[in-house]
């Protein structure tokens, strides 16, 4: 899964005394494209937790409170926490809020911090709705989700709520790109492709953290027409699918053709390509000259449309919509070393007759199956779309079978039959987020096929009319801002100087996302005792772990002491705590 393989880093708490002076986020003046906000403020470590106050501005310009039994004028929401962060979920676009912290003990408040949303015609309800099959049910999906809708270029919470559109699009939707393959990033920032036109990290409010050079370093034709896909790989390059032609003549031609070849890149973060693959030196003529369902003949058009990157094993999986395959592709040498699909002339694929057709998306899940969306051929009455995990066998030896399947007819609210787009991801606890693509149907599902979170994406038509919004890939994310644990170090005797020997600490760890954690703790640097090895925190709990730290002949801890936590569901997200001395 990509949240597997994203990049590993570490998330320290800058901790300092709360003055005025300095920073605190949202930043005063500071409009926001987004309304999951993360407030940020120094900290202190005799601070043993704090109290964030949030008001928002009626339009008449008088403060009003956020409380959900009645807004009472003047009133004031209040949030009680350990950590010197705090995610909330429920503010609106357009509107202008005050905040401030006051610490426990001591009560001492900081200034009041204003901010502003902004607003878009994109997140206009008026205009754009995710709707619930089942409103008046249980909403399966944890708090403070973030899932993408890439053609609509918004993100959504788990109500079908839009949280944040895209502000100051990238030049490239200048010229009437398509922007696709949306994802939110381990760190918090997003990465995205306008069809043909760029490739972009970016951050939460927009702003360019890395862009494709696209400019033909391997394609030789001055630009290498990014499409479908990009992924930020762990080492922090960025993978993204490209395009390049070549003219031909293809047999059952009379004149030459231009066929159009994919290309697989990889940059570093200077924009320099470290590895790359193209479909010209694997594809054959008999896998050109095709017939798929529509008998187009010979077109040359094998449509790239999905790439995965297994980064343990050094393979990468790409997948052909038109040629209904998937292949495997060995990073060392640049060969495919195994390929699915419908079995052609040239021999390929080497197995997996019948196990996908035209199909979107090739994830590659923890047990070595992969997961695809497979849209098959629905202009076949008899065929239905489905979500399919098949394993990948052995050429010569075993064949690849298909595990598990959900067909997507299993209502009467659609025919099931998708003809284009969609793409399917594992979740952190085993079920499947689907974006059933042509259908317009976001699903979550679970290894019994129960179907537990339903809903449609739709926008209105110039006649006002709700019609479906199509996306082309959907993926979900537990926050917008990549949080999963917060940590913090506390002194149980913060104002008496530490002595030689073992002394009581406490830790504090708070779960940022909607799903339970299985968390590991490391010391580093410092002997210690009573810590355990491994905790689980339930959905956004906060708990306290009281330990001993070894102190040295001058009473202080290393300078390099730290507690280090991670979880078995996050892998790649660490969390680093630290006593903060000189008190």
């Amino acid at each position: 899964m990509q949240f597997f393989k994203s990049f590993l880093f570490a998330l320290f708490l800058l901790v300092s005394c709360l003055t005025y002076g300095q920073a605190f986020s949202p930043a005063d003046g500071e409009t926001l494209n987004y309304t999951q906000v993360l407030f940020r403020w120094p900290a202190n470590s005799t601070d043993r937790s704090y109290l964030l106050e949030i008001r928002e501005m009626a339009k008449g310009g008088e403060f009003y409170s956020l409380q959900k039994d009645g807004h009472k004028k003047g009133a004031i929401s209040i949030f009680k926490t350990s950590m010197n962060e705090f995610i909330l979920d429920d503010l609106a676009f357009g509107q202008q809020y005050d905040w401030r912290v006051a610490t426990l003990p001591g009560l001492q408040k900081s200034p009041w911090h204003s901010f502003s949303t902004g607003n878009s015609p994109l997140v206009d309800p008026e205009k754009i709705r995710v709707r619930l099959t089942h409103p008046d049910q249980p909403v399966y999906l944890p708090s403070r989700s973030a899932i993408t809708l890439d053609y609509a270029e918004i993100m959504v919470n788990e109500q079908g709520k839009p949280i944040w559109y895209i502000p100051n699009p990238p030049r490239a939707i200048r010229g009437g790109a398509q922007l696709r393959d949306l994802k939110l990033t381990d760190e918090g920032t997003l990465t995205f492709v306008y069809q043909r036109e760029g490739a972009y990290e970016t951050d939460l409010k927009g702003q360019i953290i890395w862009e494709g050079p696209n400019d033909g370093q391997v394609s030789d034709k001055g630009n290498e027409e990014y499409h479908h896909y990009i992924q930020k790989l762990s080492n922090g390059h960025i993978a993204v699918l490209g395009q390049e032609y070549e003219n031909m003549k293809l047999t059952g031609n009379q004149d030459s053709a231009e066929v159009q070849f994919g290309t697989v890149i990889e940059y570093d973060r200077e924009g320099k390509v470290v590895w790359s693959w193209s479909s010209r030196d694997y594809f054959t003529m008999p896998d050109l000259c095709f017939g798929d369902f529509q008998k187009l003949g010979c077109t040359g058009m094998t449509h790239m449309n999905a790439c995965f990157f297994d980064e343990e094993n050094e393979q990468v999986y790409v997948g052909f919509r038109d040629i209904s395959r998937i292949v495997r592709i060995d990073k060392k040498t640049g060969r495919v070393v195994d390929s699915w699909g419908d079995r052609m002339a040239s021999g390929q694929a080497l197995h997996g007759q019948g196990l996908i057709k035209r199909q979107h998306g090739s994830e590659l899940l923890p047990d070595g199956n992969l997961l695809v969306f497979n849209n098959d051929s629905v202009m076949d009455p008899a065929i239905i779309s489905s979500v399919r995990i098949f394993s990948q066998g052995i050429p010569g030896k075993a064949e690849p079978k298909l595990v598990w399947e959900f067909r997507m007819d299993f209502d009467s609210l659609t025919n099931g039959k998708s003809i284009r787009t969609g793409n399917a991801m594992l979740l952190y606890d085993g079920n499947y987020f689907v974006n059933g693509g042509g259908i317009n149907r976001l699903l979550v599902i679970s290894p019994k096929k129960e179907v537990l979170w339903d809903a449609f994406f739709e926008k209105t038509d110039a006649n006002g009319k709700w019609i479906p919004y199509l996306t082309y890939r959907s993926f979900y994310a537990p926050n917008l801002h990549g949080m999963a644990l917060s940590s913090r170090i506390f002194a149980q005797t913060p104002k008496k100087q530490a002595k030689p020997g073992f002394e009581k600490l406490e830790l504090v760890l708070v779960n940022q996302t909607g799903w339970p954690l299985h968390v590991n703790l490391r010391a580093e640097n410092c002997q210690v005792k009573n810590l355990p090895g491994k905790v689980l925190l339930k959905p956004f709990e906060e708990k306290v772990l009281a330990f001993k730290a070894k102190f040295g002949a001058d009473g202080k801890l290393k300078e390099n002491f730290a507690i280090y936590s991670f979880s078995d569901e996050f892998p790649s997200k660490i969390s680093g705590a630290s006593l903060i001395k000189g008190q």
